[in-house]
């Protein structure tokens, strides 16, 4: 991807985000990486974040945003990832700065996946999710994750021609995530040496596909048992109770937890392979920062197929390789016939190349500053 990089030095900015980034959450780190590059390419930068993830620290986040910037010199734009999103709203609506918002999820979609057992909340969030639409409705421009994601907004929630949108992938963190020597790393991380490892790395969530991977792995295993699989992550504490316990049989299967950002990468870092199923059970299956570590520290990517925000990047930045992890019997053999002709050192010395350039964080933003400045 050949940028045009505009010179954006005489603008002024401000980011408003909803949540902490205090802690070590993909999100966070990735929200950080997001108002870092904006620092560096813009004029004058402003992050404003909540102190917590709660409903009344956020709402007072809104509150001090919406003050703060009455009283102050003006931006001349404003992006936000928020729930209640009515700081960045009003500011823009009283002075006329334009306002663009990131869209990851259908809000409405996800609360009732995960407060399904939970209907007070349920109740609660999905008048947040209303609010958080009537502000999507009245903004300048959406930027979406992924394609999927922008149809469905179009296609159901927007007026057409009335707002301007755009889809823009997540970015890969190379200061973070880069490439190690995955022998010392499986001897401290108790890996055996002589096995093909194939781990996941990321959010052990219901949307995520992991009890479709461990199906496909179980058929793997069957017919070649020089792979074992390790999962690593937290998320949905229930759902990988469930998960644990329907899959306690499986040999050559382990799962680690949560763990720090810094150790995710050295098991990324000590596989063979990456792996990037998801389930499609949701209007968009988001864009995996996974996805970008995985590159990022040089390995070959396994990804769900015919998915947007998966095998697309994978096939167009030729990655690794796609299957389609909810049919094993089809996809084990594919994926074994593909991964015997894999050259590891190329794949290696190929994505880490892609994750500096093409797929950086700065292309990122790259593309957020041209829609939001757009003339």
């Amino acid at each position: 991807m050949n940028l045009n990089h505009n010179d954006y030095s005489s603008k002024k900015v401000d980011y408003v985000v909803g949540f902490s980034l205090s802690g070590g959450s993909g999100k966070e780190k990735a929200t950080q990486e997001k108002a870092m590059r904006l620092a560096q390419r813009v004029g004058r930068f402003r992050l404003f974040t909540a102190s917590s993830s709660g409903a009344v620290s956020q709402l007072i986040a809104e509150i001090r945003y919406l003050l703060q910037g009455a009283f102050s010199a003006k931006p001349d734009l404003i992006i936000s990832r928020s729930y209640w999103g009515f700081g960045a709203g009003l500011l823009g609506m009283m002075f006329g700065i334009p306002v663009v918002r990131e869209v990851h999820a259908h809000m409405s979609e996800e609360v009732d996946i995960l407060c399904a057992d939970r209907p007070v909340r349920r109740f609660l969030l999905r008048f947040v999710a209303g609010l958080q639409l009537w502000w999507f409705r009245r903004s300048d421009g959406l930027i979406f994750n992924n394609p999927l994601l922008e149809r469905f907004y179009l296609d159901n929630c927007l007026k057409p021609g009335r707002i301007d949108t755009i889809t823009v992938a997540n970015g890969a963190n190379t200061a973070d995530f880069y490439v190690q020597d995955p022998e010392p790393l499986r001897e401290r991380l108790g890996l055996d040496e002589s096995s093909v490892h194939l781990v996941f790395c990321g959010s052990v969530s219901r949307w995520h596909g992991v009890d479709l991977l461990i199906k496909f792995f179980e058929g793997v295993a069957k017919v070649d048992s020089r792979f074992v699989l390790t999962i690593v992550g937290g998320g949905d504490e229930s759902f990988l109770a469930q998960l644990k316990g329907a899959n306690i049989g499986v040999e050559r299967l382990s799962f680690v937890g949560k763990v720090s950002p810094q150790l995710a990468r050295d098991y990324i870092c000590a596989a063979n392979l990456c792996m990037l199923p998801v389930a499609d059970i949701r209007v968009s299956p988001g864009s995996p920062l996974k996805l970008y570590d995985y590159i990022a520290c040089g390995k070959p990517v396994l990804a769900q197929a015919n998915m947007p925000g998966y095998s697309d990047v994978v096939e167009a930045h030729e990655l690794g390789a796609s299957i389609d992890f909810s049919n094993p019997s089809v996809a084990v053999s594919e994926f074994l016939a593909w991964y015997d002709a894999a050259d590891a050192e190329e794949y290696q010395r190929h994505n880490r190349q892609k994750a500096e350039a093409d797929l950086s964080w700065g292309a990122v933003i790259e593309q957020w500053l041209a829609f939001g400045f757009k003339e």
